[in-house]
């Protein structure tokens, strides 16, 4: 969505209307455990509209009264824009998320521009290339996908030795899509699992591409099941924080995240 926003160049400014609220590390010791789960939806909801904003070149007013003031000044904002563009020279159209910072020469200045772009190919029709970027966009968003549902489980003790990071991804059936054929169902998903430092910086990850024809034995005992299992390793960066895990059906475009902490407790 945010893509297809910054492509139309359409700044979003999201206004909560709901007023102020307790923070929930504030009223945790005064707010019953329904009133402490609610409070912990709207604050990961008020994430969910900074990060929308950040990324289209807007901005998020959240937890305010004055929704006058809000609307107002967005408006305000608006009056007085600039175009500026440019034509990348690095050719590197490898699915990566590029960042994008202006500057100005003047002081008193703020400046709200979208964050980046994801370096993908504009050829028709959905490539490799353009699957992998789908997913890497999935693993900036500060909220887990939940069109597929997900478990990873992390071998911690092997994390420390190069090529040992070594995990498996669990994936719900009900959210891939099987398309019946003679006895067989084809089933086609990627699985992206890349490493990402503290500030959200890309380290490196992996692709893994499944793909194929279940005869009707194969696909019932799977059913049955409820998931899938895929075993996946790859050398740890030592500046990694986090590992994230999208997994994206092909055919219907559904996808699900999660992360992983990468360093604490065995």
């Amino acid at each position: 969505m945010i893509d297809t926003l910054n492509q139309a160049d359409v700044a979003v400014y999201p206004v909560d209307a709901r007023g102020l609220y307790v923070d929930p590390e504030f009223g945790a010791g005064m707010a019953g455990p329904g009133s402490l789960s609610t409070l912990y939806e709207m604050s990961g909801q008020n994430i969910a509209m900074n990060f929308l904003a950040e990324h289209t070149g807007g901005r998020a007013f959240c937890n305010t009264n004055d929704l006058k003031g809000a609307m107002r000044r967005a408006l305000d904002e608006s009056e007085v824009t600039y175009t500026l563009s440019y034509y990348p020279g690095h050719d590197r159209w490898n699915g990566e998320f590029r960042r994008i910072k202006v500057l100005v020469n003047r002081k008193g200045v703020e400046v709200l521009h979208r964050r980046g772009y994801i370096a993908k190919s504009q050829f028709k029709g959905e490539n490799s290339v353009d699957r992998v970027a789908l997913m890497k966009t999935g693993a900036y968003s500060p909220l887990d996908a939940t069109g597929i549902g997900i478990t990873v489980r992390l071998r911690r003790r092997e994390v420390p030795r190069a090529g040992g990071l070594k995990f498996t991804v669990y994936i719900d059936t009900g959210g891939l899509t099987f398309q019946p054929s003679s006895e067989s169902w084809a089933v086609s998903f990627d699985v992206w699992a890349g490493q990402y430092s503290n500030q959200g910086d890309c380290l490196g990850g992996i692709v893994k591409t499944v793909s194929g024809k279940l005869k009707s034995n194969d696909y019932q005992k799977i059913q049955q099941a409820g998931r899938f299992s895929l075993t996946m390793e790859s050398t740890p960066d030592p500046k990694a924080e986090e590992l994230h895990v999208v997994v994206r059906d092909a055919p219907s475009g559904l996808m699900g995240s999660v992360r992983v902490p990468l360093r604490g407790p065995s």
